[in-house]
């Protein structure tokens, strides 16, 4: 979605239409977040509280930001750096 300023007003401006990405890669990107989330609680942190010892409050930091979090927004980069549209 763009604000992009309409040619009679100087203050205005008008939305455009979001850009649509359809159901085949709407799963593709939430399903896969939904994989790594359920890879984090069911696998990742359960090994590490019990090899480290560590509270599980304080993996969940950690599992979180380096198997969910991180590739979502990289994926997010990628998308906006490959549509061509400014930043």
């Amino acid at each position: 979605m763009s604000l992009r300023p309409t040619s009679g007003n100087k203050g205005s401006s008008q939305i455009s239409d979001p850009y649509g990405i359809g159901l085949g890669q709407t799963l593709l990107l939430f399903g896969g977040a939904a994989l790594l989330l359920y890879f984090a609680t069911h696998w990742a942190i359960p090994m590490l509280v019990k090899n480290t010892g560590i509270e599980p409050v304080l993996l969940w930091f950690g599992v979180a930001s380096l198997l969910v979090f991180a590739p979502l927004l990289i994926t997010g980069f990628l998308a906006k750096w490959f549509s061509g549209e400014a930043w």
